[in-house]
């Protein structure tokens, strides 16, 4: 059943869909794709849908969308009713085998109910000492990150080879963005790195970029 109470996800072999049924009067409702044979499904209380055939990907959809999915496995003879989601609903577990003779395996798949995020920088190539130097950053995903989301930067240069704290940023919840302004003291070349931990439903990220300071 979906987490809203509307429908069911059914994985009946055939056809080659995970069909969706209305639970008011057994209407089509839509359904998830599959390459062949849908054996098993997993709904997450969030919403977030698991799907699975013994001859095809396992595959993960957010709530409210069955195209496109937005993690897929590669997990082979994925045995009846062998998904199920953990008490966190990030990991997903999948058991394969017995089919063919095989022993059955426990697959943990990390981070199923998580969307990936982009760190990325935008920084000159060089800039003079003692001068101010403004670098941008976004973080991006799929689905809008919450507001108080926050990025870490740490700088590595000749004066602290193993890093040194830039800050912590907020992000502009309407476009991911964050920037950060410094006064090199030393010539040579600086490399930043940015890093976002991650949260319940975003995975972690991070990005470098390095400026070189001359004189």
């Amino acid at each position: 059943m979906t987490a809203d109470g509307q429908n069911i996800v059914v994985a009946a072999n055939n056809p080659n869909d995970h069909q969706i049924v209305r639970l008011s009067d057994l209407s089509s409702n839509g359904s998830y794709s599959s390459w062949q044979f849908p054996n098993a499904v997993a709904v997450a209380t969030d919403g977030t849908v698991a799907t699975g055939a013994s001859g095809d990907f396992v595959k993960t959809y957010r709530p409210g969308s069955t195209w496109p999915s937005f993690h897929e496995y590669a997990v082979n003879d994925l045995q009846r009713d062998g998904l199920a989601w953990a008490p966190d609903e990030n990991r997903l577990f999948a058991i394969t085998g017995l089919s063919y003779g095989s022993a059955p395996t426990l697959h943990v798949l990390p981070d199923a109910g998580k969307l990936e995020t982009t760190l990325s920088f935008q920084a000159p190539a060089t800039s003079r000492k003692g001068k101010d130097l403004t670098i941008t950053g976004w973080l991006s995903a799929a689905e809008p990150l919450p507001a108080g989301t926050t990025v870490e930067v740490t700088r590595t240069d000749a004066e602290h080879p193993s890093g040194t704290p830039v800050g912590t940023f907020s992000i502009s919840t309407a476009t991911g963005e964050f920037t950060f302004t410094e006064q090199p003291r030393q010539t040579g070349d600086i490399t930043y790195t940015a890093t976002y931990k991650g949260d319940g439903q975003h995975m972690p990220a991070t990005t470098q970029t390095t400026v070189t300071i001359t004189k």
